[in-house]
């Protein structure tokens, strides 16, 4: 079974994240309305966007695209921007986080950010005063998008395909790119491709490669890893 070697890395330290109480006062929505909004959020920008975007445009700033949070804000008051596919994305992406946190926590202890993630998935009701847990589903539609597009490209993976070339040699394939992690550590991102023989391969990259893409990249062969070939010194060629 393919496994990933790359993990991308955390700052050393990382900022605190307090649960926030909800005000006896204030007004609440179920999880599904939060979590629908994201989704709402994430179809209105294409994309997780943390804070307006703004470009100069005649000298003047125009902000091309608001953050993810604010179009919340909005589907969260006016709920007939939410659609059911809208809602049924929230419903998955709880669902996934939840499941898939579990698991980890099984393993491995989870840090500050992944333990809110987990409790705020866990969460029935959101008080309109718990800001930074209605931000933080915002963020993770797109982590959920992103992690289930990796599970359908990896289920391609043809494990008797092969290794690609043989360790030292130079060699040239055309990958989809599934998926692209940067690391702070490294300041690199750690890409992960499928070959047009479905056989996986990974790689370290100066720049963010968009999950989906087709290339061509020419590199090293490192190493053979179980059913996947490490590449180094890798060039994008097309």
């Amino acid at each position: 079974m393919y496994q990933s070697y790359y993990r991308p890395g955390y700052p050393k330290v990382r900022p605190s994240f307090k649960p926030s109480k909800p005000r006896a006062d204030a007004q609440t929505w179920p999880a599904e309305v939060i979590w629908g909004a994201a989704a709402y959020a994430q179809r209105i920008n294409g994309a997780y966007v943390k804070e307006d975007r703004i470009e100069i445009v005649d000298e003047a700033p125009v902000v091309t695209a608001r953050s993810s949070k604010v179009i919340m804000r909005d589907a969260i008051a006016d709920q007939s921007l939410i659609s059911q596919e809208d809602l049924a994305i929230g419903r998955d992406a709880r669902d996934w986080h939840k499941k898939n946190l579990l698991v980890k926590a099984l393993k491995t202890q989870l840090n500050d950010f992944e333990q809110t993630v987990a409790r705020v998935a866990g969460m029935d009701e959101f008080a309109e005063n718990q800001r930074l847990e209605i931000a933080i589903t915002a963020s993770q539609i797109q982590s959920f998008i992103v992690n289930r597009q990796v599970a359908e490209a990896m289920s391609r993976v043809d494990t008797t395909a092969g290794h690609v070339g043989a360790v030292g040699a130079k060699v040239t394939c055309a990958i989809e790119v599934v998926r692209s992690v940067y690391s702070q550590n490294y300041n690199c991102f750690f890409v992960t491709g499928i070959t047009e023989q479905n056989q996986p391969v990974f790689f370290s990259y100066r720049g963010q490669l968009q999950a989906g893409v087709k290339i061509t990249v020419q590199g090293a062969v490192k190493a053979h890893r179980n059913d996947s070939t490490q590449l180094n010194r890798v060039k994008v060629i097309a």
